[in-house]
């Protein structure tokens, strides 16, 4: 499906922002990168006139120089809650992928939960720097104040922004009006069972809510992060595996089971129907 082209005011410019944790040729830990990449390229030659927009951490491997990476000195030590006493900072690094109409990408900087190579391996405080990443992500989208027409979280690393966005009143004006959260989720790794006191030490770190989070535990962690998201978001592209978490989505989201050689037409349709929907006078 070809995206939108319309004769649009500025005030109206058509925005996708993206939230992932690779994206190659910066991080290439599996397919996601790529898809991202071929992704972001298809919408663009469709139509250049929509901007996209890239947040994701950065990791001790992403070379600066390599990639010409500098700092927003206005992002500069923007302040992100570890718990309701405790604060970390995030600085902020940007860079634009090459050959793609120069996207932007902005690249959260951390020493004490980005200084490793990537989030590949279930490292001891993975839970940390899941929702270190996370709050990181939606505070630099409220402060590049620019308004989306959809956000877009890819994989089950991403899983609790759709619940910051969704909950809390200072991050629901991120998105445009009538904007929607979009969640892909895919190949979600095997990984240590999610038990009691995993979920407990989360709910608290993460702030959820434990009557939500009760009827998810005895799972895997990327389990758990996924059907957080799935809980919050608007719209889900997800495997057919994931089926089994239907009951758990919340106010009857678009929802689409496909499969890995869909997925890049059946993201391209949500844009489209999303920007058309934003497009039309009020």
């Amino acid at each position: 499906m070809q995206i939108p082209t319309h004769s649009t005011p500025i005030s109206q410019t058509k925005k996708i922002l993206i939230i992932t944790h690779e994206l190659n040729p910066y991080m290439r830990l599996t397919e996601a990168g790529d898809t991202i990449q071929h992704l972001i390229n298809t919408v663009k030659n469709q139509d250049k006139s929509i901007e996209v927009r890239v947040i994701m951490p950065k990791y001790d491997i992403i070379s600066d120089r390599k990639y010409r990476l500098h700092n927003v000195l206005r992002f500069a030590n923007l302040k992100v809650a570890l718990n309701k006493e405790n604060y970390d900072f995030i600085s902020v690094k940007v860079s634009s992928i090459p050959d793609v109409n120069k996207t932007q990408v902005y690249f959260l900087d951390n020493d004490n939960f980005f200084r490793k190579k990537s989030f590949s391996k279930p490292l001891p405080n993975i839970h940390d720097t899941l929702i270190f990443f996370a709050k990181s992500a939606v505070v630099l989208a409220k402060e590049l104040n620019w308004s989306p027409d959809v956000i877009h979280c890819y994989d089950w690393y991403t899983g609790l922004i759709p619940f910051y966005l969704n909950t809390y009143k200072s991050y629901k004006n991120i998105l445009k009006k009538n904007g929607n959260i979009i969640l892909s989720l895919f190949d979600l790794p095997t990984m240590t069972p999610f038990d009691e006191k995993k979920q407990s030490y989360v709910d608290e770190k993460a702030y959820l809510d434990q009557t939500l989070t009760k009827n998810i535990a005895q799972i895997s962690t990327a389990d758990f992060f996924s059907q957080v998201g799935m809980h919050y978001a608007n719209q889900i592209i997800a495997q057919d595996i994931l089926k089994k978490h239907q009951h758990f989505q919340k106010n009857n989201p678009i929802v689409i089971y496909t499969t890995k050689e869909q997925q890049l037409n059946d993201h391209l349709d949500l844009y489209t129907n999303q920007i058309e929907k934003n497009s039309l006078p009020e």
